[in-house]
């Protein structure tokens, strides 16, 4: 699914893949405005052989501009994603400022990556707030976070961060 601004609402992504450099398998997220609520996104693939461009297996965002928050997330499942050679395996969030509100991100993999995160990675976010959250059991055989990785600005709150795995900092690494 393709977003640039807009309403994804009771929707399920699954199954999707491409197996040469893409990002954003199930959603591929940009602009400002766009609302993603009481989705399940699960069972995605985003893979590539030579490199570490496979971001986002799940979901993938890359921000606009303005004062509002360009990606809300609210009552989702992200489940079951996968990258190989890549990072962000459930969601992978590059820039604008994000809400990620009553969801659950678990059993998502980044496999055969020097990069980060199973679960997912924030980069370049001036503002991230991550509200009544659960992130678990996801895992990443490369070197980051198992949880998340957030390389921004950023707020958890009521979140439940358990049972992550990865070489350093299973749970949550800033």
């Amino acid at each position: 699914v393709y977003m640039s601004g807009g309403l994804l609402t009771h929707s399920t992504i699954t199954g999707n893949s491409f197996f040469t450099n893409r990002s954003g398998m199930g959603i591929y997220a940009t602009g400002a405005g766009a609302l993603i609520t009481h989705c399940v996104i699960t069972d995605n693939v985003s893979s590539n052989d030579i490199g570490n461009n496979n971001r986002g297996g799940g979901v993938y965002t890359y921000g606009g501009i303005g004062s509002a928050f360009e990606v809300i997330f609210s009552n989702c499942r992200i489940a079951n994603n996968h990258t190989w050679n890549g990072s962000g395996a459930g969601l992978f969030i590059w820039g604008g400022r994000v809400l990620i509100e009553d969801c659950l991100i678990e059993r998502n993999s980044s496999l055969n990556s020097a990069d980060s995160s199973g679960g997912f990675t924030a980069t370049a976010c001036p503002d991230l707030i991550c509200r009544n959250t659960i992130i678990q059991c996801n895992t990443n055989n490369g070197t980051w976070a198992g949880g998340a990785e957030i390389r921004s600005g950023h707020l958890f709150e009521h979140c439940i961060i358990r049972s992550n795995r990865a070489f350093h900092a299973g749970g949550l690494f800033n």
